[in-house]
């Protein structure tokens, strides 16, 4: 480049470089700028004062998009039991449930009245009173007694029970007024019925 023509302004802390001249047959000219931070400069100077009041707020930005969700926090403690609520409707009949197995036999009932029926023959000599024993008690004295004698004719004797128990009675027999007593013992059948 000749016949180079430059020029240098300063506005603030901006340079701006102008050089003019010719290329060839061409003229050319060139800008250039640039920045130079002045401050440590004129700190240096003691040309700096100190810093200005800060400025007023500015407006209110836009607002801005919305975030992205949070991690889950942590569960909290369980909360108090809450007041028992309304007794609910009732509900829908059930369907019936499957039979079980039949259960085990209870015991046996006991012996009616007329299974305990007692019957025996007793040696009575006459004029004495002989006891009958029963081979196993009987719940109550409540039986009646039949007796009679085994020998003919039963109408020689008169014979009769008493001191009748659970455990059994006496069996008196006699001869009849009439008749004398022909023999000293008579077989006696006897029958106590429950009742």
């Amino acid at each position: 480049m000749t016949n180079v023509q430059t020029e240098v302004l300063v506005q603030g802390a901006s340079l701006l470089l102008r050089a003019a001249g010719k290329v060839g047959k061409f003229n050319a000219a060139v800008e250039a700028v640039k920045y130079i931070d002045l401050t440590p400069l004129f700190e240096g100077l003691g040309l700096a004062g100190p810093p200005g009041p800060a400025g007023p707020p500015g407006a209110k930005g836009d607002k801005g998009g919305k975030g992205d969700p949070g991690p889950k926090g942590e569960l909290g403690p369980a909360g108090p039991v809450g007041p028992a609520g309304p007794t609910g409707l009732k509900g829908d009949k059930g369907e019936p449930g499957q039979k079980g197995d039949p259960g085990a036999a209870g015991p046996g009932g006991g012996t009616g009245a007329g299974a305990n029926l007692l019957a025996g023959t007793v040696q009575v000599p006459v004029g004495q009173e002989v006891t009958v024993t029963f081979p196993s008690p009987l719940p109550n004295d409540h039986y009646a007694v039949n007796l009679m004698p085994s020998s003919a004719p039963p109408s020689l004797w008169l014979v009769s029970y008493a001191n009748k128990t659970r455990t059994g009675f006496s069996v008196l027999l006699l001869p009849a007024a009439s008749q004398p007593a022909s023999t000293s013992v008579v077989p006696v059948d006897w029958i106590a019925k429950p009742y």
